[in-house]
């Protein structure tokens, strides 16, 4: 399970079994027009820059997997990362998650190791299948591929086959999938969690892509690196940027102090690869210091405002785990902070 600490600054090692956690770190750079053809599931197409996810819905519904019947605001449909109850905090369902919310999360993120050497049988993200349905909402698993590369490989492509069979038991379900394929590999690489080089990842994406082309076609492909500087985002895109479906970059802030930090931070990538179809997303998301509830709130209503900045952007989703920070904005059973957030999402 992931056992992640999240700050802006430089990274240090903290793990707990076979999950990590992490130190956020950088800046995004360069830009480009953002207006872009977007390619909808069922074959049609929209130009979706300044154009409002209303009118996306009307053309194709459901749009990549999202629920018009989901927690949406100002056109960013907004999910959780539930906790997985094994770094201090408690473990939670997307039901609990929902229920104190009264309303339901368009998205569900769930963490899971594909140890090199050992075939996946994605134990850890079928063990919520079940919630993952109820909820209605898109399933986005990080599947970080430890230990090496095997199996990842144009000459051997024996894990990417075993990760498209596990996403294939989601969507044989009717399970709309976000596949995050070694998220924050930029970050991860260095402090030793994934072995190897960007040359690596690249070949390793390429192999997955490919395997859930063939096995699970529906699978969307979502690239998120940690958040870092342009050349580091170039060295680490995806070589065949045709195979990404969605971009984004995983975000926590270690302050707040100009209510633009979001956006300032994410519109170079945005404008640079939210472009030719591709729709951007936030991965995982929260605060990373010791802030008031306020500070909470204020970085979920930056997220919440930033379509007009990111018109590409479609949804986010929020780290929802008390470990070495409370980043929880969710607490079931009942808070005054649960209770101001419904406020704004509902």
């Amino acid at each position: 399970m992931a056992l992640i600490i999240k700050t802006q600054a430089l990274k240090t090692k903290n793990r707990a079994a076979a999950h990590s956690k992490k130190l956020k770190t950088g800046k995004s750079t360069t830009s480009q027009n953002a207006t872009s053809n977007l390619s909808l599931d069922n074959g049609t197409s929209a130009i979706v820059a300044n154009t409002s996810l209303a009118a996306l819905e009307k053309k194709s519904s459901p749009y990549f997997g999202l629920s018009s019947g989901n927690i949406q605001k100002n056109g960013v449909y907004f999910g959780f990362l539930p906790d997985e109850g094994d770094a201090g905090g408690t473990r939670q369902t997307m039901a609990q998650i929902n229920s104190a919310l009264g309303a339901k999360s368009a998205a569900y993120g769930w963490y899971a190791q594909a140890k090199s050497g050992t075939t996946f049988d994605g134990s850890q993200l079928l063990a919520v299948i079940d919630d993952v349905k109820a909820c209605n909402c898109v399933f986005q698993p990080a599947v970080m591929p430890t230990g090496g590369w095997k199996g990842l490989t144009s000459s051997d492509n024996s894990q990417a086959i075993a990760i498209a069979n596990v996403m294939k038991k989601f969507t044989d379900r009717g399970i709309p999938v976000w596949l995050r394929f070694a998220h924050e590999v930029n970050y991860y690489q260095t402090d030793g969690t994934y072995s190897g080089t960007a040359s690596d990842f690249q070949a390793g994406w390429a192999v997955v892509a490919a395997a859930c082309k063939k096995i699970a076609p529906e699978v969307k492909m979502w690239w998120t690196p940690n958040v870092a500087d342009a050349s580091n985002y170039a060295k680490y895109a995806p070589t065949d940027m045709s195979t990404v479906h969605l971009v984004g970059v995983d975000y926590y802030p270690k302050s707040l102090s100009t209510g633009t930090e979001f956006v300032n931070t994410m519109k170079k990538f945005h404008d640079t690869y939210a472009v030719q179809g591709r729709m951007f997303a936030i991965g995982e998301t929260g605060i990373a210091f010791s802030g008031s509830d306020s500070d909470k709130v204020s970085w979920l209503k930056q997220i919440l405002s930033a379509k007009s900045s990111l018109p590409n952007m479609i949804a986010c989703a929020w780290f929802n785990f008390q470990k070495d920070f409370d980043y929880r904005i969710v607490i079931p059973g009942g808070s005054s902070l649960t209770t101001t957030v419904k406020s704004v999402l509902v």
